[in-house]
Order: structure tokens, then C-alpha cells, then sequence
């Protein structure tokens, strides 16, 4: 990790005495380091309106390590620095009472039983930066889990044992409702991971009982050593039989209905549902899947397509693995998993060094007793002792000391992580075949099960994966993104930050669900490149239809479309870090597409990956630091003859403009259509077989891409892949009007790609590069205008066509105007 922290020996003894100190004064820890190791940070996270991109740089204070060797292999003699027995024994019983001080000081909650009352719809609809509004009527939500907050970490109102007004008054908290985006703020357009609707009243269930864990297991049954011989028991030893409650509540709401005076004036500006914009095509004409879906063909691996699991797909049961045994790969085309007999690490016998497998220290380090952070801290950090001064875990205790009440952390390490290791230690047999890596400039598609895809990423979370945690570029996998979860486990500077307690509720609230029911779908991940991109200065092709609305999110208003993941070269960017904008939210509400970043390569500017039947989990309300974990999500999606839901995601990753007028240069411009053409392109079925795509303020935001100019590149873009576009402009309607307006404008006037892409580029020539002030649509306007009336000043002639030359220019017949001159890039 390139931000991972450097310390002495005399800073780490310092942050353990901090640690212990911090725990004693039931206190957030916070890491101090003497001044001379201190490392300097320079961290720029950049949200847009609808992506992220973390670029985390640090200042080395120590000499490069030579690396390459050490780091390809693995394999550490040193075991320098990791903590002793006494130390950590010290450190868990001083965990233990705090966390005995908290509960016994902390009063009953009694707003659990309190009645909430429905808020008027009217003044539900939030605007820019506004939370997602959860509708009450979505057939996909449940009220199954209490509506948490982040503000769970202790807050001044609830130190000082006050009661918000809302919760005394009864009503839901205006702390859901955030109003119009003003200048002054970071982040640009709203994004479409904001919904729109009613906010659902909280939920009226009392606080639960430590005896909560036995509602739905009686007993946490004793984990047993995972052999060969249990093969035979795969699907059976992952609690297939164990019935999913979801009337169980996983996290407190104590905290929900707090207020802070900038939710209270957002409360007031919000725009009443009037203002809301739709407009273009009937969505109900609009090209949905199942019922544009081609038949597919029978599911059958080939050179380009890796298959593990047989073919023969069966309701309701998880598909069989393929191969029956494990078939070990260790080279470059393929992940190099935990359980691989390569997978080896080093020790000192009696002055010998012997070569030993890690997976056999896995399993035994896993069944060992682990019933506290503390204890899964020092299980992870035994099979990563390279790692044991560099990792951070903090944010991980907190979450479950000041996050959590004790019941649900007393279900979680009695039932849920149990349950975990069980799926993690099943790898060899439910996983019989690595993943094969999807390399830059291969096309490739790899489809898995559910089951497959929930093994892979518990093992992530107890950051088993080796060769994926050295960032340095002389590393395997520098161009992969990280997979393992320690990045999520990292501390804040009071503890564990908001953002990063959200996401451990959406993956935990996953890892609950794939472990008490199996998942029975499958997945299929298809990395596509493109070589031949349209001429766009030459392209004849009429643009296809539109519609475009305000309100709604992709996610939501957009199923049964091509919805597109405004990603990260580097797939799901800061989703284990600090990102938490519309592609991070889209793979927490969907953990599944977490699983890409083990095998997928950063994505070339001819290249997008699809992802088709990601099973929805969670629901959520907010947008980065508003972002909130509402409870469980039951995606009723269709499914098609392969067993993967008709959910198709495309991640396509725009550019960031430190400078804002560089995009209107035709390279920027034509970079940015080939990659939209490529997330869109339809792998040459007819159109009637193609869904419409939902999209947004693509790139735009702290990006700085021009709203206006992404919507004409997505609707060029889209017009060659012969697909109809649903716009979300995330509650800004003079965006939806505009959008709308410029694309009546074109289809009445009969503009051609070709020519709206010669627009472009005049407008970058006469109005960027003479650094004048005319936005674009005007500019297009204004251009026609004055050409329609120089015609008509003479005999009133017809509107002449147009037509491209050889050198690309678009010259106009008959009677022309220099004003009218258009020129292509």
C-alpha cells in the first residue's frame, strides 16, 4: 500500500502505548508519531459529480528497500516489529474493560419504540449533494434493518445526554434532506446514486438483546479444520440449510434522527417535486431487458470465455464448481490464490531456512479463537508479519467498540465471522480453478457463481491474497487495483472515519446475508477492447432518441438498461478507502463487482468492463460524506438462462481536466467518445436487441468535464452503439432542459454526428481558444441563427445539405456564410 505508515521502532512503541491509553480512556486512538518519523502526506481526493479518483503520494524517510525480489516473492526472514504475546494480551484486556465501562455507562435507548410519522412527500425531493431519498413503496426495499448514522461515533449532543428534536417530536430527521448545491461547495452535479421520493418513517423496533444470535442459530456450531475429505460437503458447510431472518436487525439506529444546522437549512431549500424535469422519449418505449433480450447460447467455455462452474445451470441450487478437484495455477495469466501450494512463506529452523505453506498457517491461525478485533487482528497480521508494523487496524476496533452496541458485535464474532471463515477455508473446493487475470489489450470474459464470488472476497476480507499488498511499480500487480480489505480496516484521525463505518455495514451486512443463505446466480465479467472507433468527422448517422430527467438514480429508475459506472481506470477506485461517490456506492450496494479488482487490469482508453448479474444488497441514502447504510436491499431481477440477473453495468473511466478548456481540444473530445463508444458498443447485436443506456453527469463534478459538452459525447456516442439514452441529471432540472432542448434542436435541424462533432470542435477554435464567454449550447444556437438568417436575406432559398470533404472539413452547399464554416478535428 503506497500509503501504508513508516515507523521507527521508537514511533511504533509510542503508538502502542497511545493505543493502549486510548482504549483505557474509552477514546478513539489516535496515532502520534515523533516528529522525526512523521511522514509527510500529500493526498489529493478528488470527487467529481459522479466518480473518484484517490491519488495518495507519500514522501519516503527511509532508503528504498530493494524491493522487486522481495516483494514478487513474498517472503520476509524478518520478524522484526511484530507485536509480543504479553503486549497483546495486555491490549485485549484493556479493550475488554472499556467496552464493559461503555455498556454499563451507557443509558437505555428507548427511541427504538418511538412512532415516527411520515414526512410531507412535498418537501422530500433533495437537490444537489442531497442524501438519496428511500421510497417507501420500492418493491425491492425492506424494512428489515434499522436506518443507521455515521454520527454513531459519540457526538456532543449524545455525550451530553440530550434527545434531537425530531426524535422528541417524533418525526424523521431532516438530516436525510440536503438542499441545492451553492457555489462554495467541492463536488459538482449531483450524482446518480442520489434517489428521489418520500423518506421512509424509522423504523419503531425495540433494542436488541444480546440474546439476538440465537434467533437465528441456536448455537454457533465449532469450526472444524477444512480437509480434503470434506469435499464432498462443500454446498452443505457454507449453512445452506440456515433460514435468513430478515425481521433480525444487524446495526443500532440510536443515532439517526440527529440534526446539525446545515441538514436544518438544507431542509428549507429543498425544491418541492414541481421543479422535477422528464422529458423525450416514453420510457415505457424505451428498449428494457428481459424484453429486448436476444436468446442466449448454451453457456460453453472457449478461449475467450473461462467458465468455472458446469454449465448446467439449476434453480435455486448454487451451480456445481469446474473442475470437480483443485487444479493449482501459479503464473502470470492467472490470480495466484491463498491455497495454492506455490503459496509458500519462510522460516528460521535452527538456523535453517525452510520454506513452509502459508494456506496450512491460514487455516490454523483462522480456527484459532478469535472473539474480538484485537484477536482478528492478530490472526491477519501472523500469516502478513511483513506487514505487522505497517497496518493499520484502528478504524476496525472502533467500528466495533463505539459503533456498534455489544449485542451486535456479540452476534457478529458468534455467528456471522464464523460463518465467514467456514466460506473463506472452503476455497480449494469451492473455488477449483484461479480466475484468469483480465489483462490490458486482451478481451476476455470470466464467469463465476455467486458462491465462487462470495469465497473470493471473504478471503479478501481476511486479506489472505498474496503478491496483491506491495504498490511499488516493480511489483506483479502495480497496474491491479488492491483487493485485500486492510485499506478498509485503516484508523481516521479520531478513530474510524464516517464514511468508512458506512461500508463495513454494507459489507457486513453482505457477508451475513451469502452466509446464512447461498446465493444459487452467477456472474460474468467481460473486459471488452476495441481496435476500429468510428470517424467521428465522418459519421452519417442520425441520433437516436433520448430521454432526460431530474430526479431518479441509475440504479433504481434504470433497470433493465446498460448502466453505466462512472469508474476509475483502476476498477471500484477508493471503494476500500476513503472514495465514497456514485461508482464506490454502486459496488458497496453491490459487493459482488468488489471481486473485479482481483483479477481486472487498469483500463486502457479503447477498453470498458462489463459486469452482468451483480446481485443489489444494500440500500443507502446520501452521497460521500452523507452516505449512509439504510438497511438490506432484496433485488427481485430477473434472471436469464445462464443464472445471472438482468443487471448489465459498464465501467467506463473519463479524464480528469486539471484545466477545464483542455477538453474541448479534438484529441480530449475524441478520447472521450471512443470511450463511451466502447462502454456502449453491442458487441454487434441488431438494435432492437439492445437496451436503452442510463447515464449521467459522466467525468463532470471536481473533474471538471462540462456537463453540457459529456451529454453531446454519450449522445454521439450512443447514436453509433444504435441505442436510445435516459439522462439522470441528479435533481438539476435546467440541466434536464437543456439537455433536452439541444437535442430537439438537433433532431429538427437533422444534424449528423459528423456534424455536431465539426460544432465541437468550432466551438473550441472561435470561443475557447479566443478566450470568449459563450457557453456551448448557445454557441450552437447562435451558429445556426445567423447562417439561417443570411439565407434569408437573399431569395429566401431552401437550407442547403451538407457534406464532408476528403481532408474531414464540413462545407456547405449552395449559398455559404463564413460563420457557418465547420471544421473537424
Amino acid at each position: 500500500m503506497s500509503n501504508e505508515r513508516k515507523t521507527t521502532g521508537k514511533g511504533k512503541r509510542l503508538r502502542q502505548r497511545t493505543l493502549i491509553e486510548s482504549f483505557s480512556k474509552h477514546k478513539s486512538p489516535e496515532l502520534l508519531e515523533p516528529e522525526n518519523s512523521k511522514r509527510k502526506r500529500d493526498k489529493t481526493h478528488i470527487e467529481r459529480g459522479c466518480e473518484t479518483t484517490e491519488v495518495e503520494t507519500t514522501t519516503k524517510t527511509v532508503k528504498k528497500r530493494k524491493t522487486e525480489d522481495r516483494e514478487e516473492t513474498d517472503m520476509d526472514f524478518s520478524h522484526g516489529g511484530c507485536s509480543n504475546d504479553d503486549f497483546i494480551k495486555q491490549k485485549r484486556d484493556i479493550l475488554a474493560h472499556a467496552v464493559e465501562q461503555r455498556r454499563s455507562a451507557t443509558p437505555p435507548n428507548t427511541s427504538h419504540t418511538e412512532k415516527h410519522t411520515t414526512p410531507n412527500k412535498s418537501s422530500t425531493h433533495k437537490t444537489d449533494n442531497s442524501p438519496k431519498r428511500q421510497s417507501s413503496d420500492h418493491p425491492g426495499k425492506t424494512s428489515s434493518y434499522f436506518q443507521s448514522s455515521p454520527s454513531a461515533i459519540a457526538s456532543t449532543s449524545r455525550a451530553a445526554g440530550t434527545v434531537s428534536p425530531s426524535r422528541a417530536a417524533g418525526t424523521v430527521s431532516p438530516s436525510r434532506v440536503v438542499g441545492p448545491a451553492t457555489p462554495s461547495r467541492a463536488v459538482g452535479p449531483a450524482t446518480p446514486s442520489r434517489a428521489v421520493g418520500p423518506a421512509t418513517p424509522s423504523r419503531a423496533v425495540a433494542t436488541a438483546s444480546p440474546s439476538r444470535a440465537g434467533q437465528t442459530v441456536s448455537q454457533s456450531p465449532a469450526v472444524k479444520k477444512i480437509t480434503s475429505d470434506e469435499s464432498s460437503a462443500v454446498h452443505s458447510d457454507v449453512s445452506e440449510t440456515m433460514e435468513y431472518d430478515a425481521s433480525l436487525s444487524l446495526f443500532s439506529d440510536s443515532d439517526q434522527n440527529e440534526i446539525d444546522s446545515q441538514e436544518l437549512f438544507a431542509l428549507a431549500s429543498t425544491p418541492s417535486s414541481a421543479q422535477h424535469v422528464s422529458k423525450g422519449r416514453d420510457l415505457t418505449k424505451i428498449n428494457r431487458t428481459p424484453g429486448c433480450a436476444a436468446q442466449l447460447p448454451t453457456l460453453t467455455p472457449d478461449k475467450q470465455h473461462v467458465v468455472t462452474i458446469r454449465p448446467h445451470i439449476r434453480s435455486g441450487d448454487p451451480p456445481r464448481p469446474w473442475p470437480d478437484t483443485y487444479k493449482d495455477y501459479w503464473n502470470a495469466d492467472h490470480v495466484k490464490m491463498p491455497c495454492s501450494k506455490e503459496n509458500l512463506y519462510p522460516v528460521d529452523d535452527g538456523g535453517q531456512k525452510r520454506l513452509l505453506s502459508r494456506w496450512e498457517l491460514i487455516q490454523e491461525t483462522l480456527l484459532g479463537d478469535i472473539k474480538s478485533t484485537l484477536d482478528l487482528e492478530e490472526a491477519i497480521l501472523k500469516y502478513n508479519i511483513r506487514y505487522s508494523n505497517k497496518w493499520d487496524f484502528r478504524g476496525l476496533h472502533c467500528f466495533f467498540t463505539e459503533v456498534l452496541d455489544a449485542s451486535e458485535t456479540m452476534y457478529f464474532f458468534k455467528t456471522t465471522l464464523p460463518a465467514m471463515i467456514r466460506l473463506a477455508l472452503q476455497l480449494p473446493n469451492i473455488c477449483t480453478k484461479a480466475p484468469p487475470l483480465l489483462k490490458k489489450q486482451q478481451a476476455m470474459t470470466v464467469t463465476l457463481s455467486q458462491q465462487q464470488v462470495a469465497c473470493l472476497l471473504a478471503n479478501a476480507f481476511f486479506c489472505t491474497f498474496p503478491r496483491r499488498n506491495a504498490r511499488q511499480k516493480q511489483s506483479g500487480y502495480s497496474t491491479y487495483p488492491d483487493i485485500n480489505f486492510v485499506q478498509l480496516f485503516r484508523g481516521g484521525r479520531d478513530g474510524i472515519e464516517p464514511r468508512k463505518a458506512e461500508k463495513l455495514k454494507c459489507i457486513l451486512n453482505y457477508f451475513k446475508r451469502v452466509t446464512t443463505t447461498v446465493p444459487s446466480g452467477t456472474v460474468s465479467f467481460t473486459r471488452r477492447v476495441l481496435h476500429n472507433m468510428p470517424r467521428w468527422d465522418r459519421l452519417s448517422d442520425d441520433f437516436t432518441d433520448i430521454h432526460v430527467t431530474s430526479k431518479g438514480t441509475i440504479e433504481d429508475d434504470g433497470q433493465g438498461m446498460l448502466q453505466v459506472d462512472f469508474a476509475n481506470k483502476y476498477l471500484g477506485g477508493g471503494v476500500l478507502g476513503w472514495g465514497c461517490v456514485q461508482e464506490e456506492i454502486r459496488f458497496l450496494i453491490c459487493p459482488e463487482m468488489i471481486i473485479s479488482r482481483l483479477f481486472t487490469e487498469s483500463l486502457d482508453n479503447n477498453e470498458c468492463l462489463v459486469m452482468t448479474g451483480c446481485e443489489r444488497f444494500n440500500d443507502y441514502t446520501g452521497y460521500a460524506n452523507t452516505f449512509r447504510w439504510t438497511g438490506n436491499y432484496q433485488d427481485n431481477t430477473q434472471r436469464d438462462s445462464w443464472g445471472r440477473l438482468f443487471t448489465e453495468v459498464v465501467a467506463i473511466d473519463a479524464i480528469h481536466f486539471r484545466n477545464s478548456v483542455d477538453q474541448y481540444k479534438g484529441g480530449m473530445v475524441k478520447r472521450e467518445t471512443d470511450k463511451a463508444y466502447c462502454g456502449f458498443y453491442g458487441d454487434g447485436l441488431p438494435s432492437e436487441n439492445l437496451s436503452a443506456v442510463a447515464t449521467g453527469n459522466w467525468g463532470c463534478g471536481a473533474f471538471g468535464g462540462d456537463s453540457r459538452l459529456k451529454a453531446l459525447i454519450q449522445m454521439m456516442a450512443a447514436s453509433a452503439a444504435k441505442r436510445d439514452l435516459v439522462y439522470f441529471t441528479f435533481d438539476d432540472p435546467k440541466l434536464a432542459n437543456d439537455i433536452h432542448s439541444i437535442h430537439t434542436f438537433i433532431k429538427s435541424e437533422g444534424l449528423l454526428v459528423a456534424e455536431v462533432w465539426a460544432l465541437i470542435k468550432r466551438y473550441h477554435n472561435d470561443v475557447i481558444v479566443k478566450k470568449k464567454q459563450m457557453p456551448l449550447y448557445e454557441f450552437m444556437y447562435q451558429l445556426y441563427h445567423d447562417y439561417e438568417s443570411s439565407t434569408d436575406n437573399d431569395d429566401k432559398q431552401a437550407t442547403p445539405s451538407n457534406e464532408a470533404t476528403e481532408d474531414g472539413n464540413i462545407q456547405v452547399k449552395g449559398d455559404e456564410s463564413p460563420d457557418y464554416a465547420r471544421y473537424t478535428p
